[in-house]
């Protein structure tokens, strides 16, 4: 048991007893293996009579569906019932295959009777572990301190109940709301999007009055009302939105993706269940849990600007820990500075559910005695990803990770390659450049990357074949709609009756937007972000650039929903959707937003003939 002995030496709590202890307790030691799943004691069991210790392999404690904590080697549970003498409260199960040590109970009351840090340890264990359960379960009470005021009420316009269908489409569209209120005799009614879009179904006359179209009574809160309050009003009646009342005057409305939203903005407890992670495997089930949420957040209707932002906030905070866990396994800090980034979507802060990696990475070149520098990036680079993989980030396709030598480098590497993309332009270049450009940094001396997007400008002005060479690839596929307006679908095969949204209206915007961004020299990384700069400047007018970020956001957001559909069937996300599965409205709408991408396509074809 001399491997015990020595385990036990390197853990707390058993760091704090003298080494003869340490020898005396090892004596005392049952191993028990439990392969992946088996549960090892639950609410079912008796009183615990011995202190489980991980040794190898990783155990979760849950109290019903909610995940109490992830144990790793060192660690030790079941104390609580040891205390206490109760049954256990929760259930602990192998998450893999897992070796334990257990310690009598028996033992464990000595050890408490004679060393005092001993005890204050496991006290201190236990005070730890309710405060996180009362903050966990205190977020239901900040919802009842939240007023619905709060949440920023949306004004909607108010109509006559004799203003025609026409006309209120036209106020929704003007104010950028989803619904209108009007008052017919001495009741309030609502005219929503979905009631908009049946009565298009329906072919109903543009010239009827909303009075016969709205929903009367509405129901409604004062805004003074808790946020909790309002949200079991809303599951109660099964609303999506809930009109907000100032003694008995409507002020707007309130809808579900505000709710979620405030909840996604005023959670900062899971950027600190990140940064405390100790392994991939904790941050695989933090992965998983923000995954549901973006996931509710796309069939709720959040803007997928706001989503892109959200995810890539979060994922951030997730591939910096998955970093620092890297170096730790490793056991060694890098011997330069160097620059993590991420590129594409994430670079752009656009990710989607349909979550790939794309990263670079990059470092000074220093005289530093017995370090091959590049060999330690390449062991860092493949280390890192193999991370990412285990936290639940798929694999590029196409190799853009830092495990692949094209994709790591110093920065004198990059700075040629750069150089040598922009003398050389053809197609394969001109992606790859394309690529780089919405670098982003992630983690380390940011200043590296900042000189080296400075680079990718200054080769790029003025470069015409280059930027020509860029136009050419936002040209290459066309959106899927015929002369007569029809959508066109796959006729065959796995995607048989759909369209890839992204490679026929998503990615000509973005391909297209990146080239005007070089030309006018805008140093925006997001699609959005970039369209409005171009409009700032001149180089968009604004009635394209208002139809490019309306068919942009409004593509994106038919993805996002597809995908968390997809998602939710068992399915695998990707950029395919179904028109068909489209209410009317919503294909009018599709068709809108690919002729907008065409007029954008004539505008880059005429300025890099």
């Amino acid at each position: 048991m001399l491997d015990a002995e020595r385990f036990l030496k390197e853990h707390e709590p058993f760091q704090l007893l003298p080494p003869q202890e340490i020898k005396r307790i090892v004596h005392h030691l049952l191993v028990r293996f439990y392969p992946e799943g088996e549960i090892i004691f639950g609410p079912g069991s008796g009183p615990l009579t011995h202190l489980h210790i991980v040794r190898k392999g990783t155990v979760i404690l849950t109290e019903g569906e909610k995940l109490i904590d992830f144990l790793h080697e060192g660690d030790c549970f079941g104390f609580i019932s040891l205390m206490t003498g109760d049954r256990p409260s929760f259930t602990a199960r192998a998450y893999e295959d897992a070796l334990l040590f257990l310690l009598p109970d028996r033992i464990f009351h000595q050890l408490r009777h004679t060393y005092p840090q001993w005890d204050s340890y496991f006290t201190r264990k236990i005070l730890k572990r309710f405060d996180t359960k009362y903050r966990q379960e205190s977020s239901w009470d900040k919802l009842l301190e939240v007023k619905v005021k709060d949440l920023g009420i949306r004004p909607v316009p108010i109509l006559e109940p004799n203003t025609s269908l026409k006309e209120a489409v036209r106020e929704m569209l003007l104010s950028g709301q989803r619904c209108a209120l009007t008052k017919i005799q001495d009741e309030w009614g609502i005219l929503t999007e979905r009631d908009v879009m049946k009565a298009v179904e329906e072919e109903t006359d543009i010239r009827t009055p909303v009075e016969k179209l709205a929903t009367v009574p509405i129901i409604g809160v004062e805004e003074d009302t808790p946020l909790l309050e309002a949200l079991t009003v809303m599951t109660k009646h099964g609303l999506s939105k809930l009109v907000v009342f100032k003694e008995g005057i409507p002020t707007g409305v309130i809808e579900e993706r505000d709710i979620l939203y405030h909840q996604v903005e005023n959670s900062p407890l899971v950027f600190k269940e990140i940064e405390r992670a100790e392994s991939p495997e904790e941050l695989h089930f933090i992965f998983l849990r923000i995954t549901e949420r973006v996931i509710n957040m796309a069939t709720e209707g959040v803007d997928p600007e706001k989503v892109g932002l959200y995810i890539s906030q979060l994922n951030d905070r997730i591939m910096r820990r998955s970093f620092l866990l890297t170096l730790r396994r490793i056991g060694e800090e890098p011997p330069s500075a160097f620059s993590l980034v991420v590129l594409g979507s994430e670079g752009r802060q656009e990710q989607t559910l349909k979550t790939d990696q794309d990263n670079a990475l990059l470092y000074r070149v220093e005289a530093v005695l017995h370090t091959d520098i590049s060999q330690y990036y390449a062991l860092l680079g493949e280390e890192y990803i193999k991370t990412l993989i285990k936290v639940g980030f798929p694999p590029c396709q196409g190799d853009v990770m830092i495990s692949h030598p094209d994709w790591r480098g110093s920065y004198q590497e990059w700075e040629k390659r750069i150089r040598q993309m922009a003398s050389r332009p053809e197609p394969q270049n001109a992606l790859r450049f394309s690529v780089l450009l919405d670098m982003r940094h992630v983690m380390g001396d940011a200043e590296l990357t900042a000189s080296l997007r400075d680079l990718i400008f200054r080769v790029a002005k003025d470069n015409y074949p280059l930027l020509r060479s860029m136009a050419q690839e936002s040209l290459r596929f066309k959106p899927p709609i015929t002369f007569f307006k029809n959508l066109v679908v796959e006729s065959t095969g796995e995607h048989r009756g759909e369209l890839d949204i992204k490679k026929g209206g998503i990615f000509p915007v973005v391909q297209g937007v990146r080239v005007l961004s070089l030309l006018h020299d805008v140093r925006e990384q997001n699609t959005y972000s970039r369209i409005r700069q171009l409009e700032d400047r001149g180089a968009l007018s604004r009635e394209l650039a208002t139809d490019l970020l309306e068919a942009y956001r409004f593509m994106n957001s038919l993805r996002l929903r597809s995908q968390a559909l997809k998602l939710r069937e068992g399915k695998r996300a990707d950029n395919y959707i179904n028109p068909s599965s489209l209410s009317k409205w919503e294909r009018n709408h599709l068709k809108d937003a690919f002729r907008i991408v065409e007029k954008f396509q004539e505008i880059l074809e005429g300025r890099f003939p």
